[in-house]
């Protein structure tokens, strides 16, 4: 998947997981020139085209129309901001949504994990509240890191605006 895919891949020497775009939503703030499409959230697998290559196309011809051609009031997709902690809950605050993130089939998917000290990552109980996401799980009692739709041909289910979330993580390690 590279730079613009989600996430993780296993690695044949090691047997580790291995990060191959977590540091985009890090990274794609600092773009001028140019624009960063996001792939993540896409679904599918590797013997299918992912669910999500319409969704990939309205974000870049978006892209075209607001940054080339000048058309203003556009829908932009959310991007992770920050997460803060609460006690046994992380909250996700995200960049550029102006109107509220939801569920694409109304309930969360299992693509939301958190993790603790430990830096073990557990599945999550998600819930929105207007543009924030609230996680938690019983496994972990202090979290310090989230991330969302962090494996191999996950299919994304958080939207904003008509267009998916790209995957995310908080951590670095």
């Amino acid at each position: 998947m590279g730079e613009g895919g989600a996430a993780s891949r296993q690695g044949p020497e090691t047997g580790k997981v291995a990060d191959v775009g977590g540091g985009r939503s890090r990274r794609e703030v600092g773009f001028r020139a140019g624009f960063h499409q996001v792939a993540g959230g896409g679904g599918g697998g590797p013997d299918r085209l992912p669910h999500g290559e319409f969704a990939r196309g309205d974000r870049l011809a978006l892209l075209a129309l607001g940054n080339t051609y000048g058309m203003a009031r556009l829908p932009d997709y959310a991007k992770y901001k920050n997460v803060e902690f609460r006690g046994d809950t992380a909250v996700v605050a995200f960049d550029n949504s102006r109107e509220w993130i939801y569920f694409e089939n109304g309930t969360p998917a299992d693509n939301y994990e958190i993790a603790g000290s430990d830096h073990v990552f557990h599945k999550a109980q998600a819930w929105i509240t207007g543009n924030r996401l609230y996680l938690r799980s019983d496994s972990v009692r202090q979290p310090v890191a989230v991330r969302y739709a962090f494996h191999d041909w996950a299919d994304g289910d958080l939207m904003h605006d008509g267009l998916p979330v790209s995957s995310f993580r908080s951590d670095n390690w």
